[in-house]
């Protein structure tokens, strides 16, 4: 499964349908495990959660990644899971791509004029205030 390209700053959202041997979804033993690599270095290990309405599709899990302080390129995700005595694994990749900004994504955005200059002040989703002198 491939989740997309994304850039730096994005959230994007790992999830699975935890299957049994025949294919069909089923509730696993404990909470799906998942690594995230980039070649054969570990960049992120964790657990997936319960959609909030986990009612709507039997063994659905997610859990939203943060894109930020990573390297670009082509990232592989391992989930792995268990029912019983079956042991599942599903694979999935997603690439990060250059632009955007490490610490997250605009949310708002004004622009001002002063006698030095034009300015565009930018409010990014992880808190940030950043801001951008256009030279003319």
């Amino acid at each position: 499964m491939f989740f997309g390209r994304h850039q730096l700053g994005d959230e994007i959202m790992i999830q699975v349908v935890c299957l049994d041997a025949s294919d069909v979804p089923v509730m696993p033993t404990s909470a799906p495990s998942m690594d995230v690599w980039l070649g054969s270095t570990l960049v992120y290990s964790g657990l997936l959660m319960f959609p909030t309405e986990r009612a709507i599709v039997t063994g659905l899990f997610m859990r939203p990644l943060r894109l930020a302080n990573i390297s670009l390129g082509t990232y592989s995700c391992v989930i792995r899971w268990q029912t019983g005595s079956f042991d599942g694994v599903a694979l999935a990749s997603f690439q990060v791509v250059a632009g955007g900004d490490s610490d997250g994504n605009c949310i708002a955005m004004t622009h001002f004029t002063t006698p030095t200059g034009k300015f565009l002040v930018r409010q990014l989703d992880s808190g940030k205030i950043r801001q951008g002198k256009n030279p003319t």
